[in-house]
């Protein structure tokens, strides 16, 4: 069996031009969809992942760059100014897809690897969504989190008012008390928490659009002149980002002691932003210890991830601290020395 060294040093083989029918339906199907996210708030963060993915995916097929991105922008125009009224937010809503489908296709034709290619897409993500939540208020002087803060307070008057029919059971009023007081503090917690959920979003988009990539070339993967990814069992963040994680974890830490005003929104942004990575590493040791045993079983493996999946509540932490401990460790470069292609 070739060793993982090999395999990522072979050339890759020349792609060959997409067929200008083929890109034209791509570009419209991207563009009805690129339309749907630009009507619908609620579809964003359904829509996105996949649309990015797609406009990636038709970036390498068409051996193109930016030039397959204009008329899609473009084709979001119209309805955009028809369905909103246009500005700071429209315009990073525009932006997300070209953003995201442009980079994860820059980074996979310079073959940078799965991890970069996700991290890169986040990082459009993160910024656009900031841009759309944040900038209006930035701009016309209301606040960067004002839109958010309005939102909390009518999410929290509409909690008050849902739990005004027990409001007479004396039974529940040592519930009440506490439920009042929660709902109360919703728009004072928007400051804080924002950016740890906008950072969170952003890192999920990243990570679906690029697998949803990875799925999307395939077949056609050789032709393009893109590499395999790697199994998940093998995924790893690269071992020369341990310093920052470390660096980044204590600066958070030190400003916890110090009791910093902004510490705990700083806390929530890096937990946001290195939390989530080295989660999907944890997950990726379990698979891996799963595929080390004598008779592997994906029925086992079905089992123990839908566990997982409903006791996530209670495994997120565990999982996070197994994925530091892998960063640290890297016991999977102990245990495989030479990692299959």
């Amino acid at each position: 069996m070739e060793s993982y060294r090999q395999t990522i040093d072979k050339k890759p083989a020349t792609a060959k031009p997409a067929h200008p029918g083929r890109t034209a339906a791509w570009a419209a199907l991207l563009s009805a969809l690129c339309t749907a996210l630009a009507c619908a708030d609620a579809s964003a963060l359904v829509l996105y992942p996949l649309a990015t993915a797609g406009t990636a995916a038709c970036l390498c097929a068409a051996r193109r760059k930016l030039t397959m991105l204009l008329p899609m922008a473009a084709a979001m125009l119209p309805p955009i100014v028809l369905f909103r009224p246009f500005g700071a937010a429209a315009a990073a809503m525009m932006l997300l897809i070209p953003a995201t489908g442009a980079l994860i296709g820059v980074m996979q034709k310079k073959h940078l690897g799965g991890f970069y290619t996700a991290a890169a897409a986040a990082a459009a993500g993160i910024a656009c969504l900031y841009a759309m939540v944040c900038l209006p208020g930035i701009l016309d002087g209301s606040g960067a989190f004002f839109s958010a803060q309005t939102y909390a307070e009518r999410l929290s008057a509409a909690l008050l008012q849902l739990a005004d029919p027990m409001r007479g059971v004396e039974a529940y009023s040592g519930f009440l008390a506490y439920y009042d007081e929660l709902a109360a503090a919703l728009p004072q917690m928007v400051p804080v928490m924002t950016t740890g959920v906008l950072c969170s979003l952003g890192a999920l988009g990243g990570l679906l659009s690029t697998v949803l990539f990875f799925a999307l070339t395939r077949r056609k993967r050789k032709a393009l002149g893109l590499r395999a990814p790697k199994p998940f069992r093998l995924w790893s963040i690269p071992k020369q980002l341990t310093g920052g994680i470390v660096l980044l974890y204590a600066m958070a830490l030190l400003m916890q002691l110090f009791g910093y005003v902004n510490a705990a929104a700083v806390t929530q942004t890096v937990n946001a932003i290195l939390g989530f990575p080295l989660l999907v590493q944890g997950l990726s040791m379990i698979a891996f210890m799963l595929s080390m045993r004598k008779y592997p079983s994906k029925s086992l493996n079905v089992v123990i991830f839908s566990a997982i999946a409903l006791l996530f509540q209670f495994a997120q932490s565990l999982l996070t601290m197994l994925g530091i401990l892998e960063q640290m460790m890297r016991l999977r470069e102990r245990a495989l020395p030479e990692r299959p292609a």
